[in-house]
């Protein structure tokens, strides 16, 4: 259906299929899902297997000016009760996902990014509520995060490792799917160690971290990966902070 530029006619017109037994899915900007919110929110009241599918997901869409950065939108979506929100980092999670989403038969968003990264490797044991995707369990410096800081929190590794600072990368496709299956999981990971939370939004992770890494600001434009290292998002930087950090423990 060609929707023309209506997200909340797309969101509306979705969940109607999916009262009539499809399973519609419909994709928009993600800092668009402002406009479709009463459509989300009635998917989630109504248990509809509507899918939201949201790309540019980031301060990255620093080419489009600042009326397209999206920083609150991410976990404003993750608010809402009966909603999953997954974002993928590769195609390995992109399929789980949608998996997760078919099989459950309730409301979800998909967020996706825009701007390039360097692949990020798959791995037999992905899981959507949280996986060891690089290093070892017992590393002293352990990040977190999701998406396209996934790709970032390696390179971050890569450099630590190069200072020989055992670091490991936990991907979290699912907040959500995260604090409601692997709790354990996640405080056998963070403990014993300099845990840090990557994500390019105004997130606070719904658990204690030794560093925080998101953005509370937008704004610049210009590109994408120039406003990225803008707000702080650049390996050398984050790599540089942790170390400076951990010398004073």
């Amino acid at each position: 259906i060609h929707y023309g530029i209506r997200e909340h006619g797309m969101g509306a017109i979705m969940n109607g299929l999916a009262m009539s037994g499809f399973y519609p899915y419909g994709s928009t900007f993600l800092v668009f899902s402002d406009y479709m919110r009463p459509a989300i929110r009635m998917a989630a009241l109504m248990e509809l297997p509507t899918l939201f599918v949201f790309s540019h997901d980031s301060i990255a869409i620093g080419e489009d000016g600042p009326t397209h950065q999206p920083i609150e939108q991410l976990p404003s979506l993750r608010l809402i009760p009966n909603f999953t929100v997954y974002r993928p980092c590769n195609l390995t999670e992109m399929f789980l996902c949608l998996k997760s989403h078919f099989d459950r038969k309730e409301p979800s968003a998909i967020v996706l990014t825009r701007q390039k990264f360097t692949t990020v490797p798959d791995v037999d044991n992905a899981s959507l509520s949280g996986y060891l995707v690089s290093g070892e369990k017992n590393s002293r410096v352990k990040i977190i995060a999701s998406g396209s800081e996934v790709a970032l929190a390696i390179a971050i590794r890569d450099k630590l490792e190069s200072q020989n600072i055992r670091t490991s990368v936990m991907s979290v496709p699912s907040l959500e799917l995260m604090m409601q299956k692997n709790r354990d999981g996640l405080a056998e990971f963070i403990s014993g160690g300099f845990s840090v939370w990557i994500e390019a939004s105004a997130q606070i992770p719904p658990f204690s971290t030794s560093m925080i890494v998101r953005t509370t600001n937008f704004g610049r434009s210009g590109d994408g990966r120039d406003v990225y290292k803008k707000y702080g998002f650049d390996a050398g930087y984050i790599a540089s902070e942790i170390i400076k950090k951990i010398k004073k423990i």
